[in-house]
C-alpha cells in the first residue's frame, strides 16, 4: 500500500512532571552611606569582604559567585536651589548559584548579619541540560503515540507509519502558548544580628515540567459499520 494512503491522525502528546530543583539562586547587596566618599569605599569594601568571606565558607555547596553590579553614587541635598552633594551612596550586589542546598539556611542566616546587607532568595531551578528536560519531552512524544493508536482503534484502522512529530504550535495554524513557568518563592531578609543558634528551614520547591507535542501518523483504512 502506498504511503499516501489512509486517513491521517493528528494528535497532541502532553506530559508533566514534578523534579526536585537542581540549584538554587541568591541576590546578596550591601550598602553603605555617608558624607565623605572615601568612608563609603572603606565601609562598602569591607562589607563586601565579610560577604565574601561566609560565601568562602560555604565554597562545597556554591557553583559560582558573580559581582552583578556596583554602584557609588552622590546624594544631593533636598529643597536647594543649586544641586548640593549631602553625602554619597554605594552598593555591590553578588548573585550566588548553589546546587548543594544542606546548609543554605546557615548560609541566609550568616549573610543576614552582616551590616546593611540585604539577601534576597531562594530561587530554584533546573540545570538546562538536566535529564529531567528529556525525560519529559519523551513521555509526551509516547503520549501521543498512545492517543493516535487509540483513535486508530475506535475507527477499525491501525497506524501504519509516522507522518512527523513537532513541538506543539508548529504543526498548528494558530500557535498556542505554554502555561508560564512556576514563580519561585523568594525572600529578603536585611542585615541584622541574629542568634547563632537561629537558621531558616528551607524547602526546596519542586519544579513543574511541561511538554506539548504535535504528531500525524498514517493509518490504515478504517473499518466502519
Amino acid at each position: 500500500m502506498p504511503d499516501d494512503v489512509g486517513p491521517l491522525v493528528t494528535v497532541r502528546g502532553e506530559a508533566t512532571a514534578e523534579v526536585e530543583p537542581e540549584l538554587a539562586q541568591l541576590s546578596v547587596t550591601v550598602t553603605a552611606r555617608d558624607r565623605h566618599r572615601d568612608r563609603v569605599v572603606r565601609d562598602l569594601d569591607e562589607r563586601a569582604q565579610a560577604v565574601d568571606a561566609v560565601l568562602g565558607a560555604h565554597q562545597a555547596e556554591i557553583e559560582r559567585v558573580d559581582t552583578e553590579a556596583l554602584r557609588l553614587s552622590p546624594q544631593f541635598a533636598t529643597n536647594k536651589p543649586r544641586e548640593r552633594v549631602a553625602g554619597y551612596e554605594g552598593t555591590v550586589r553578588r548573585t550566588v548559584l548553589l546546587h548543594d542546598f544542606t546548609g543554605l539556611g546557615d548560609l541566609l542566616v550568616q549573610l543576614s548579619g552582616i551590616d546593611l546587607a540585604s539577601v534576597v532568595g531562594p530561587w530554584w531551578s533546573l540545570r538546562p541540560d538536566s535529564p529531567a528536560h528529556r525525560e519529559v519531552r519523551v513521555a509526551a512524544v509516547h503520549d501521543a503515540v498512545r492517543r493516535a493508536r487509540e483513535y486508530a482503534e475506535a475507527l477499525g484502522a491501525t497506524l501504519i507509519g509516522l507522518v512527523e512529530v513537532a513541538d506543539a504550535a508548529l504543526l498548528s495554524e494558530a500557535a498556542t502558548s505554554l502555561p508560564p513557568a512556576v514563580p519561585v518563592a523568594a525572600q529578603a531578609f536585611r542585615g541584622a544580628a541574629a542568634p547563632e543558634t537561629f537558621t531558616f528551614d528551607i524547602t526546596p520547591t519542586r519544579q513543574l515540567l511541561q511538554a506539548t507535542v504535535e504528531a500525524r501518523f498514517r493509518a490504515s483504512p478504517p473499518i466502519l459499520t
